[in-house]
């Protein structure tokens, strides 16, 4: 018997009249299309905003991606660009690093930096804008926190999970040999 199957047969046995899933060829598509409660198309892009990204030499840059980018598309009616920056660390620093699956780089940040774009016409300028937008602000830091990834985004088991996608992967193989829990940039996504 596969592990999951308890699950998958209580799902099975168990929907709701209105539950119903719609097909998608892949995560782009999906991502494309999906909207908002207000009706928008969204794309957002993360970076954990390390000590080191505020460093005098780095601020011109820092603040050109944050601001100035952001700022030439304020006159828009059709793209609508927006960052938020969460606070982290603080003593999420202080437990070591092999205590939990959360990666050392968000617990060495000072600020999970998320930036989108939300668009109602003009989809592949607004596709085109987070992902030239996402290839600056990777730099800028080092990880990127685990539900707001963005499409193109290189490198996502070091960004996402870092020193523990190993262990990541070893524990989904072993409770999840079917790949019945399965998205786009998780572990053993690509495995």
């Amino acid at each position: 018997m596969r592990p999951l199957q308890p699950i998958v047969d209580f799902v099975e046995a168990h929907k709701p009249a209105e539950f119903a899933f719609k097909n998608y060829t892949s995560f782009y598509a999906w991502h494309t299309a999906a909207t908002d409660g207000t009706g928008y198309n969204t794309s957002l892009s993360n970076v954990f905003l390390q000590p080191w990204s505020f460093a005098a030499e780095n601020v011109p840059a820092l603040t050109h991606v944050l601001w100035d980018k952001l700022a030439a598309l304020t006159s828009s009616k059709v793209l609508t660009p927006t960052c938020v920056g969460t606070l982290t660390g603080g003593a999420a620093g202080a437990v070591a690093s092999d205590a939990t699956a959360v990666p050392a780089h968000f617990r060495s940040s000072l600020i999970s930096m998320s930036c989108n774009i939300a668009w109602t016409d003009d989809q592949p300028a607004a596709m085109q804008w987070i992902r030239d937008y996402a290839k600056d602000l990777h730099p800028m830091g080092n990880g990127t926190f685990c539900s707001e990834p963005d499409y193109w985004m290189p490198n996502f088991k070091e960004r996402l999970f870092a020193e523990h996608y190993p262990k990541l992967l070893e524990i989904k193989d072993k409770w999840d040999p079917d790949n019945f829990f399965s998205c786009y940039h998780c572990v053993g996504s690509d495995d």
